[in-house]
């Protein structure tokens, strides 16, 4: 079977969005576990740059997904005018 092109796109984009979800999922419980708001070592300094990086690999998740469910949305409107294509209620907007 030969899946059509912009169904394979959305799964692309929903594995990127799981591996970014898991990615950023793993440092916020990192951060989480180690977190010590009043030290300065260098172990603090990496766990607060971790937390910076899972927050923009969440929120370019959220962003992915978003297109994800857009293209999905796309190609899902696009089947059903092929399969039940729109009458025209006046014959003064169709198109012969």
């Amino acid at each position: 079977m030969i899946w059509h092109p912009m169904l394979l796109s959305v799964l692309i984009l929903m594995f990127l969005t799981l591996l970014l979800w898991s990615w950023a999922s793993e440092g916020f419980i990192r951060v989480t576990l180690f977190w010590s708001p009043s030290s300065s070592r260098s172990s603090q300094l990496t766990l607060e740059r971790r937390a910076e990086a899972a927050s923009l690999a969440a929120r370019l998740a959220i962003f992915v997904v978003s297109w994800a469910m857009l293209a999905w949305l796309i190609s899902l409107v696009s089947m059903l005018q092929v399969r039940f294509p729109v009458r025209c209620a006046e014959q003064v907007f169709c198109k012969p």
